[in-house]
């Protein structure tokens, strides 16, 4: 018993948890390392992949927005191409209103509605003189050696669009124009 004393009434034994103490002190002040380090390389890396992210993610937004408004396409006529060794051809005299061979007689407004084009003359007369038989004004139009079913011949753009709109249901991509 004799041995057990109360330390801190003895300077002797001071000195040593003095030195403990400075010891912890040190150790308790180390510099901590972040837990997440990020390097030049790695925050590169991680930046060309977000940016990659985020570019894909806008195309398949753009390519969602097309599909979602399919609306119909004017289909345009393919240009000649050039053939060569071919003699060279004579200019086609200008068109005239008297080439415009009307199935039944156009009104005489400056706006009509094209319904299709057929490479086949007989295919868009034949189409036309049904749309005719139906109590439309149609007539065709020749284009270099396309045929353009019309019909119309309206005062107005409203009136034109109007009709167009009931033109829709048989001819997908029919569109208003002027003469």
């Amino acid at each position: 018993m004799a041995e057990e004393v109360q330390k801190e009434l003895f300077e002797e034994f001071k000195s040593k948890p003095a030195a403990l103490k400075r010891l912890t002190g040190r150790i308790a002040h180390k510099e901590k390392r972040p837990v997440f380090y990020l390097s030049a390389e790695n925050a590169v890396v991680i930046a060309t992949a977000l940016v990659m992210a985020l570019v894909l993610a806008f195309a398949l937004g753009v390519e969602r927005g097309k599909r979602i408004s399919q609306s119909p396409r004017v289909q345009t006529i393919p240009k000649e191409k050039a053939k060569p060794a071919e003699k060279p051809k004579i200019p086609e005299k200008p068109r005239e209103a008297a080439e415009v061979k009307p199935s039944a007689k156009p009104a005489a407004g400056p706006y009509l509605v094209q319904l299709i084009s057929y490479k086949d003359k007989a295919k868009a007369e034949k189409e036309a003189a049904h749309l005719a038989s139906e109590g439309y004004g149609a007539f065709i139009m020749p284009s270099g050696e396309w045929f353009q079913v019309c019909a119309g011949g309206y005062e107005t753009f409203g009136g034109a669009e109007a009709a167009k709109k009931n033109f829709e249901k048989k001819y997908k991509g029919c569109f208003v124009r002027k003469k």
